[in-house]
């Protein structure tokens, strides 16, 4: 199929013309429109979870993140570990350890 093609389907269904093309091409190998499983364990805590809680409190520090995340999502992660995954990703500023030094992540 044609690219132009594409692009046309894609503005009929409001969409990019790559998920068309790519839906296409799969349906063409595995006569299916299904997406295929993806591979490998799905994360327990998103960077999106940990910006809701970031996103109630701007001034909140690291530990607060931590304990945040582990009584809304129930989900128990330290703060060195939200520091390396997280913090650092979504460029957010945290008061780490001390409490009383902030430093830019």
């Amino acid at each position: 199929m044609k690219a132009k093609l594409f692009r046309e389907i894609g503005k009929i269904v409001g969409r990019t013309h790559s998920s068309i093309q790519r839906v296409i091409n799969n349906y063409i190998s595995s006569k299916s429109i299904i997406s295929k499983p993806l591979s490998g364990r799905p994360s327990e805590l998103t960077a999106r979870d940990v910006f809701k809680s970031v996103r109630l409190n701007p001034r909140i520090s690291a530990f607060q993140i931590a304990n945040d995340v582990r009584e809304r999502f129930k989900k128990k992660h330290s703060m060195k570990t939200l520091e390396r995954k997280f913090l650092k990703r979504l460029g957010i500023m945290a008061v780490l350890l001390a409490g009383s030094r902030t430093f830019q992540l």
